[in-house]
């Protein structure tokens, strides 16, 4: 097991409100990994706050917000995925699966806050 100062998304020991929230934030991420607009290869941090969304520090239109915040109910996200090749100094020995999708694949460099407790 890898000890770094990120997080996952999938972590263990979670109550009931937690998973959720898990649950949520995961789905809102493949949805904008889905539609491109954010690449796991790349890196990226997206942040939700209240109903703002931002990736990579830029603001988004109401459009693409109202697209991907509609239904969501934490007021503030934020998960930070490094790109492909920090992600293979970081972890040389990870699963490639890992690296190659880590908001997908459980993984030591997908960065959630707040931070979940049992992480």
């Amino acid at each position: 097991m890898f000890h770094s100062p990120v997080h996952t998304i999938f972590c263990t020991n979670k109550t009931d409100a937690s998973n959720a929230n898990q649950q949520e934030t995961s789905q809102f991420i493949q949805r904008m990994v889905g539609d491109h607009l954010i690449s796991e290869f790349q890196g990226f941090v997206v942040e939700k706050k209240q109903n703002k969304l931002y990736i990579n520090g830029k603001q988004q239109t109401n459009e693409i917000a109202g697209k991907y915040l509609t239904g969501i109910k934490q007021e503030d996200i934020s998960v930070q995925v490094f790109s492909f090749q920090d992600r293979l100094k970081m972890h040389p020995a990870t699963n490639l699966i890992q690296i190659l999708a880590p908001a997908t694949f459980s993984s030591p460099c997908v960065d959630t806050h707040p931070k979940k407790s049992g992480c």
